[in-house]
């Protein structure tokens, strides 16, 4: 049996997950399931670098919300060292309504680092970050979690210079996880 253009379209995008037709009604998207330890997301090599060990962690999914945190503590260079990870994915009635909650998210966290002063504060779209004397901030857009991750890391020591790489890089690792992968 051949099928027709217009029907053979709509099958295959019925196989891609959308619907076909004209009564199309924007699908609700849910909150990502947190990881049970979002601490596990920490690469090793990032844990030895700063001697980490965890201190806590926890998940919590409710509704149209669900969270992720990790807190880890160490010593380099004979000095402490603490790391604060975040990850808040959102649900709602539709992707836009979604993506809209998203940026108004990351936009009134990046307002709140910016009001907190102390620091060089630095903002794009997507995010933003501060930096002051042995610590560094920054809150991102975390698209495949619908949702926003917030890293801070702190130390005093000789190896301050490397937090700024070092968080963005674990923010770039947790924002752009695939839900399943943390």
């Amino acid at each position: 049996m051949r099928l027709g253009p217009a029907l053979a379209t709509c099958a295959l995008v019925a196989l891609l997950g959308t619907a076909c037709g004209s009564d199309d009604e924007p699908e609700p998207v849910s909150a990502v399931e947190p990881p049970d330890n979002l601490c596990a997301a920490v690469p090793d090599n990032v844990v030895e670098r700063w001697g980490l060990t965890e201190d806590d962690h926890a998940s919590d999914a409710a509704g149209d919300r669900s969270t992720a945190t990790c807190t880890m503590s160490g010593t380099a260079a004979d000095a402490p060292v603490t790391l604060e990870i975040s990850l808040t994915s959102y649900g709602g009635a539709d992707a836009d309504a979604v993506r809209a909650l998203v940026a108004d998210e990351v936009a009134a966290r990046c307002d709140e680092l910016d009001q907190a002063g102390g620091g060089r504060f630095k903002a794009e779209d997507t995010r933003c970050s501060t930096e002051s004397d042995g610590s560094f901030t920054e809150v991102s857009t975390a698209i495949p979690a619908h949702g926003v991750v917030t890293v801070t890391m702190s130390h005093d020591g000789q190896m301050s210079q490397l937090l700024p790489a070092e968080v963005v890089g674990l923010s770039g690792t947790v924002a752009n996880a695939e839900p399943g992968d943390l």
